[in-house]
């Protein structure tokens, strides 16, 4: 991280203190150049079209249609002050003479929103597309954070036996503190890009501009002091495993990963908007990639280890060795699964059958949204002409809700599965739920928008990045039939998140009771699966 920081500030471009024409005329100015990206930035522009290939992928890339106009100005000049020809009117040797000019001057890559009015209201002034946008990606990754940090808090009482007293009210202090930050940090994201704050103030209270790390400055030290009361909160209720267990034991390593995700998080708050736009850049990438996904990732084994212990289908001794070595993973699964089918060959009721199966669905999704495709679309052929295209959103979409989301929702599951009435439990509609997402995530990926993907890679191969991302090319025939064969499957997902809804809801109502011993809630903490008395059919 220290090398590659070092690496981007000395190989920043230089911004020149201005740029004058052929006639002698200033054109730009650097200061005019940084209130430009000021700009860019506060205005959400990065959610309309992306920068060296990163933002919204459903737009153009404004750095290849800068480099596709200046190309195209380049052989110009150079057709007329050799040939005294306009390029299009060269011969083809003198025309691929001045190609070869402009490629040895410099190596370099080289109406989307039809949103209207609805029922009398203009939706776009009141939710832009790049708000919208905003909320989508930060919503699902506050959520899952949230889910995770809670599934932390809720497991350590049923590995010990017991809680801390007080332990639910600080509990009660750090969802509300959450609250606090996800809600001012949308309102201000709103705020900031519709210009009503103005100034200094616009980053700091309203929206950084910048695709993940968008909330301003002040709300993300709002979630980081969460980060750090939740690590406070999950080690007093694991205070009495930890003074037992080895540095490496579970208890340890949920507070290593939580730890990580607000360490790592810090990366996106080690810039400013005058910035140089390469260095903003790899920032950001630090919080998308080992924030979102490296701890994240991290996260998910430390966690899904403890919760198959818990479950009882998975030794302590394994789920060690998964956190210790990661790429055990996937071994620690198949290893669930075969303890699992023994139960059930055995007859014996496992009352964890549908979180457990969201569980198995994460992985699955992380071996093959963050594994398989992850993998082909970072080999750096390939990545130098799909970076930005749909390729990618296949990729994040069945790593992130895929891999990511099914084991928040798994948590979740198991959660309501531990504190509903075991008389009165009921998975039908959790199973729909399940089904229908798992389904419709499928029909996403593999019918929708990885088809486009494939063809925006032949396109920018063959014709130039930019016009993979132009919006000629999303206004072919095949391209929109395929747009609109997302329709099913986003509707399965969303039918499935209703569902879902619903259904906790519904199970609110059917809590257990807990008895208070002395100050301190008791929960069993061995023969878990007595917990219920039956089984999730």
């Amino acid at each position: 991280m220290g090398a590659g920081a070092v690496y981007s500030y000395q190989q920043a471009p230089h911004i020149p203190e201005s740029f004058v024409g052929p006639d002698g005329e200033r054109v730009a100015t650097a200061e005019g150049i940084r209130t430009g990206k000021t700009v860019f930035q506060s205005d959400a522009l990065m959610n309309h079209g992306s920068v060296l290939g990163n933002g919204a992928y459903y737009g153009v890339d404004y750095t290849a249609f800068a480099l596709d106009r200046k190309t195209a100005a380049m052989r110009e000049l150079y057709a007329e002050e050799r040939y005294g020809e306009p390029y299009d009117e060269l011969a083809s040797p003198d025309r691929a003479a001045a190609d070869t000019t402009v490629r040895e001057a410099f190596v370099e890559r080289a109406g989307f929103f039809r949103t209207g009015e609805a029922l009398g209201i203009e939706i776009l002034q009141w939710l832009p597309f790049a708000l919208a946008k905003t909320y989508h990606i930060d919503l699902g990754i506050l959520w899952i954070a949230t889910t995770w940090l809670g599934a932390g808090l809720f497991l350590p009482p049923l590995l010990t036996g017991t809680e801390p007293e007080g332990q639910a009210r600080y509990v009660n202090v750090l969802l509300g503190a959450l609250v606090v930050a996800v809600g001012g940090g949308f309102a201000g994201i709103w705020l900031g890009a519709q210009g009503y704050i103005e100034g200094p103030l616009w980053w700091l209270l309203g929206n950084e501009g910048l695709e993940y790390p968008e909330v301003g400055r002040v709300w993300q030290f709002g979630l980081l002091a969460g980060f750090g009361l939740w690590a406070v909160l999950v080690a007093r209720a694991f205070r009495p495993l930890l003074s037992r267990e080895r540095p490496y034991g579970l208890a340890h390593t949920i507070l290593y990963a939580g730890g990580s995700i607000g360490l790592l998080f810090v990366a996106g708050m080690f810039y400013t908007p005058q910035t140089n736009i390469v260095v903003t850049g790899f920032w950001r990438r630090w919080v998308v990639h080992m924030w979102v996904e490296g701890a994240f990732e991290f996260f998910i084994v430390a966690v899904v280890g403890l919760t198959l212990v818990s479950m009882n289908p998975l030794s302590r001794r394994s789920a060690e060795k998964a956190v210790a070595f990661e790429a055990l993973f996937v071994i620690i699964l198949f290893e669930a699964i075969d303890e699992y089918r023994a139960l059930a060959t055995a007859g014996e009721a496992f009352p964890y059958t549908l979180p457990f199966a969201f569980i198995i669905a994460s992985g699955a999704w992380n071996f093959l949204g963050a594994g398989v495709l992850g993998f082909f679309i970072t080999l750096p052929l390939v990545n130098y002409y799909e970076h930005g295209t749909d390729l990618t959103v296949g990729h994040a979409h069945a790593a992130m809700f895929g891999a990511l989301g099914f084991l928040a929702v798994g948590m979740a599951t198991y959660v309501l599965r531990i504190a509903s009435d075991p008389a009165r439990w009921n998975g039908r509609r959790l199973r729909w739920s399940f089904w229908l997402r798992n389904a419709g995530l499928a029909l996403m990926v593999f019918v929708s928008v990885l088809p486009v993907g494939f063809l925006q890679l032949e396109t920018a191969f063959t014709e130039g990045y930019h016009a993979a991302r132009s919006l000629a090319f999303y206004e072919r025939d095949l391209v929109r039939l395929l747009f609109w064969a997302r329709l099913p499957g986003d509707t399965m997902i969303v039918a499935g998140t209703l569902l879902y809804a619903y259904d906790g809801l519904r199970k609110r109502f059917v809590l257990r009771e807990t008895t208070p011993l002395d100050g301190r809630s008791r929960v069993p903490a061995a023969g878990l699966r007595g917990l219920a008395s039956e089984d999730d059919d």
